[in-house]
């Protein structure tokens, strides 16, 4: 994973160098939408631009994943898992959510209302 303070190899330099972190904001079009969605990228600090380190596109995706759901409206992974761990008997029924998929507004309004009626 990318960490502050780390080296790599810049492929603009060709040579092995400290990055920074740091945001940048794009836009992106999902179902229809377009959004704005805040990036973490590597910065060479030679010559200061973009670089590919190890766990930059998995931390990005996690990053536009969180941004979009929250824009929408739409239940976290974490309260699906929850459901699911309380309901055993829905858990056939949200596996795809748990695995990554994310459900519609409507669906997402559907599990909110069933967790709020769970026994805690």
């Amino acid at each position: 994973m990318a960490k502050e303070g780390k080296r790599d190899y810049c492929m603009v330099c060709h040579k092995i160098k400290e990055y920074r972190l740091q945001k940048i904001v794009q836009r992106e079009w999902i179902r229809g939408k377009e959004y704005e969605f805040e990036f973490t990228i590597a910065v060479c600090q030679g010559c200061r631009q973009e670089m590919d380190v190890p766990g930059m596109v998995d931390l990005n995706i996690r990053e536009r994943d969180e941004q979009y759901r929250k824009a929408e409206g739409i239940l976290p992974v974490e309260e699906i898992q929850k459901i699911a761990s309380i309901c055993p008997k829905k858990q056939d029924r949200l596996q795809h959510y748990l695995a990554g998929q994310v459900p519609t507004k409507e669906e997402s309004d559907q599990m909110r209302e069933l967790l709020g009626a769970l026994p805690v």
